[in-house]
């Protein structure tokens, strides 16, 4: 029996990195205005299921082979409605790709990358019980600015619905493990990313000076190259995804009485798939969060059952929190001093 649990333990760790990139296209291309719009496009959300006795395979790089710069960089940011774009050449193929922190690393849209090899360990999933093709390849090379990262795993997906939604060329997702080795320092009001490279305590390797005063600081945790932070909420600490390609917060609709109490519902809608299974999703805005002793502004979420992704990291999610967290301020990470401050904008949201 304890060989069982093992197995099925290590099953779960092995396949969670897949199950939350896709759960996270949820998010990256629903918006809660108009409501159908949303509802199509939900609709289409996937999850993997796969069988214990599979092949590994990991959304991260396989090689630590990296050019480090040796200074920081600062990278332009794009945006395509609230996702946020950063332009790379991979293989030579130049376009945006979408800085995603809810994926552990490098996905490809198979539109433009064709020769991925097959897995049949997996099967897609929906609300609607739409299957979806996933292919996996390594890549030579993939570039930004002055990093370059060589020889990636990555996954092979059909993001044809982002782009379809966004009417922009999407070549694929950069995820949480493309940062692990810096300080990240996303501006959104001034569309740029600086990354300033660190040590494995998080100390800063070369010599920059942070100017932004930041009156929240955050504990903040890596489980399987996701980062989640614990919020006290009315005596109970919730706990958080944080996530960069996510358009839209969403709150679990089995979240603690505490925080739902902080929920103003604006409406809701009834999702049928296949074999009239239904699926309630509700709009509401979230008030009154507090982090420390600093109030967070009102944030527009979509609260739906997360029970597939508490599954996969084996412990409660009370919500994800995208774009209209990260648009509250100057957020800066460092996944290995494992800390989230914010220097909170004075000025009213854009």
């Amino acid at each position: 029996m304890p060989h069982a649990i093992s197995r099925n333990r290590k099953s779960v760790n092995k396949n969670f990195s897949l199950l939350l990139l896709i759960f996270a296209f949820l998010l990256a291309y629903s918006k809660p205005e108009p409501m159908d719009s949303f509802v199509e496009k939900t609709s289409q959300n996937t999850y993997f299921q796969n069988d214990e006795n599979t092949e590994d395979f990991h959304l991260q790089p396989s090689s630590r082979k990296k050019i480090i710069p040796n200074s920081m960089v600062v990278i332009p940011l794009k945006r395509a409605g609230n996702l946020l774009l950063i332009e790379a050449t991979i293989d030579s193929i130049s376009g945006n790709f979408i800085l995603d922190t809810g994926a552990g690393g490098l996905v490809l849209n198979s539109t433009y990358f064709r020769d991925g090899k097959p897995v049949f360990d997996a099967a897609g999933v929906g609300v609607n019980q739409s299957n979806i093709e996933r292919k996996k390849k390594v890549v030579d090379s993939i570039k930004f600015n002055t990093l370059v990262f060589k020889k990636l795993n990555a996954d092979v997906i059909n993001l044809g619905h982002i782009e379809n939604s966004k009417g922009i060329k999407i070549l694929g997702l950069l995820g949480s493990s493309f940062f692990k080795d810096f300080e990240m320092i996303l501006d959104i009001r001034n569309s740029s990313l600086t990354l300033c490279p660190v040590d494995r305590k998080g100390n800063l390797l070369v010599e920059f000076r942070d100017t932004n005063h930041y009156e929240i600081e955050q504990k903040i945790d890596l489980i399987n190259n996701v980062i989640i932070t614990h919020i006290p909420i009315g005596g109970k600490k919730v706990c958080f995804c944080i996530d960069t390609g996510a358009e839209n917060c969403l709150i679990d609709n089995q979240a603690p009485d505490e925080l739902m109490q902080l929920l103003q519902i604006k409406g809701r809608k009834t999702l049928t798939g296949s074999g009239n299974k239904k699926v309630e999703v509700f709009f509401a805005s979230l008030n009154e969060l507090k982090i420390g002793e600093q109030s967070m502004d009102s944030m527009n979420v979509i609260i739906t059952n997360l029970s597939t992704m508490s599954s996969g990291y084996g412990i409660n999610i009370g919500g994800m929190l995208g774009f209209d967290f990260l648009n509250q301020g100057i957020i800066k990470i460092n996944i290995n001093r494992k800390t989230l401050c914010i220097s909170k904008y004075k000025e009213e949201k854009i």
